[in-house]
């Protein structure tokens, strides 16, 4: 009986590691697409604000709303230091809420803006992301699960990884 309950409570331990894991993998997926993407990246963070990116806003959304298979590509319009889609620029920004990470998108259709969050992950004890003179992005993160035992007392799992992302396309 002891066996069977040590042996449940590691894997109790271990899945909501392996859930924190694939927590943060995913944030950072979303927020290495984003500033690959992105004109601006801003770190400017605040409690729930981690951070902050600027999209150019590649489709006139004429077409039918949450269907971007009708949706007509905005003519580039070129410049001497890059091209320029789009009248209306597109910001994304990542919030945190307690372990949860949501994904903020803001946009300007016909003068009216839009806002739409998602919560993309739930198991994220802390995320940091740094940005160089350059736009290189670097993300810190370390999750730690902790959870106890009988005789000695708690013991504390752990994950870190750090990953960079760069802007393919920066503001001039």
């Amino acid at each position: 009986m002891t066996g069977s309950i040590a042996i449940q409570r590691a894997f109790s331990a271990n899945d909501k590691l392996a859930r924190a894991q694939s927590d943060l993998l995913r944030v950072a997926d979303y927020m290495t697409r984003d500033i690959r993407n992105a004109t601006t990246v801003d770190t400017t963070a605040t409690s729930t604000v981690l951070l902050t990116v600027t999209v150019s806003d590649y489709y006139d959304r004429k077409g039918t709303p949450n269907n971007r298979a009708d949706d007509v590509p905005n003519a580039p319009v070129l410049g001497r230091t890059g091209a320029t889609y789009g009248a209306s620029p597109i910001t994304i920004r990542y919030l945190k809420s307690g372990t949860r990470i949501g994904r903020e998108v803001s946009q300007v259709d016909a003068g009216v803006t839009t806002k739409s969050t998602t919560w993309i992950a739930d198991h994220v004890d802390t995320l940091t992301v740094a940005v160089d003179a350059k736009g290189t992005a670097t993300f810190t993160s370390a999750t730690a699960m902790t959870y106890s035992r009988r005789k000695a007392g708690s013991k504390t799992l752990s994950e870190s990884f750090v990953m960079t992302a760069k802007p393919r396309n920066p503001a001039p």
